[in-house]
């Protein structure tokens, strides 16, 4: 029998007590307890999945440390790169998207696929394979992770890439995130851009910590972690919001909310002065911007 994935139960719109056992194949995902400050190697849950919901599952794969487990954690491994797992549930209107899962560990890139492959499962209920999206960075250790969902787990909803940045949009073969200098420009910006809005829940406190260390690259126009720290579920998360909204294929605009009539006067019908016209302009799209932010 596969191991257990180690999950708890952190708070949010769950039950007051830990959950029954989750059994994904031969897989069981059970509660357990911690007795230090080490978050790593465990699922945390801030929602258990409905079948009603959509869910996103997205990972920054890492080289990490082969056969990474908590029972066999050293202090050197405090400072390799994590491999994240997130899972953010799709927000509908006048609701936000929403933190649900996460699991962090500094598992290499073979070690943590059937980790993600079973909470992709366990969050997949509503589509019809039983299987949840799932997106990660293809560059680097992320072609071996996907390998392994694909050939071991028969793993087939994964995120595909798409060609922006001209006039015509265009779905490649190819699967998750192909980081270059632009991409992960575009990333960064519209992933800042929707968290700033607060147009997503943000649950993990951790997640929260890498996000205030990011430091922005002026040239390259990305942000990256403070020297000596990890901003691995960070750049999840950018993935995970970037599938979801699929910003790749159309832009994320808000139209404005223009009142169907006003009490303002008929300018031209007025004597007002073109100062006087250009100063009550002004002021009037301030007071409509200001009611959209």
């Amino acid at each position: 029998m596969d191991p257990v994935i180690s999950v708890r139960i952190a708070g949010g719109q769950v039950a007051a007590v830990e959950p029954q056992s989750w059994r994904i194949g031969s897989r069981i995902i059970a509660p357990c307890t911690i007795d230090d400050d080490d978050e790593r190697g465990i699922l945390w849950v801030w929602e258990e999945p409905h079948a009603s919901e959509t869910y996103i599952v997205s990972i920054d794969p890492t080289v990490g440390r082969p056969g990474w487990s908590r029972e066999l954690r050293t202090e050197a491994d405090l400072s390799t790169d994590n491999a994240a797992i997130e899972v953010f549930r799709a927000g509908r209107a006048g609701r936000p998207d929403a933190q649900v899962a996460e699991f962090v560990a500094p598992m290499d890139a073979i070690d943590i696929a059937p980790i993600c492959a079973h909470i992709g499962l366990l969050y997949g209920q509503h589509n019809e394979d039983g299987q949840a999206q799932i997106i990660g960075e293809i560059t680097g250790p992320g072609a071996v992770t996907q390998r392994e969902l694909i050939d071991r787990f028969n793993y087939t909803n994964l995120w595909r890439w798409t060609q922006w940045g001209s006039a015509q949009v265009r779905r490649t073969s190819q699967y998750w995130w192909w980081s270059s200098r632009s991409a992960n420009k575009d990333l960064w910006m519209r992933g800042s851009h929707h968290i700033h809005k607060r147009r997503v829940i943000l649950r993990s406190k951790w997640l929260v910590e890498e996000l205030a260390d990011i430091v922005g690259d002026i040239f390259l126009l990305i942000g990256e972690a403070r020297y000596g720290r990890h901003d691995d579920r960070a750049m999840s998360t950018l993935f995970n919001l970037w599938a979801m909204h699929d910003w790749s294929s159309r832009e994320d605009l808000e139209p404005l909310a223009i009142p169907e009539s006003t009490n303002e006067p008929d300018w031209v019908a007025s004597d007002i002065t073109a100062d006087g016209m250009a100063a009550a302009w002004d002021a009037r799209m301030e007071a409509l911007l200001g009611d959209n932010d």
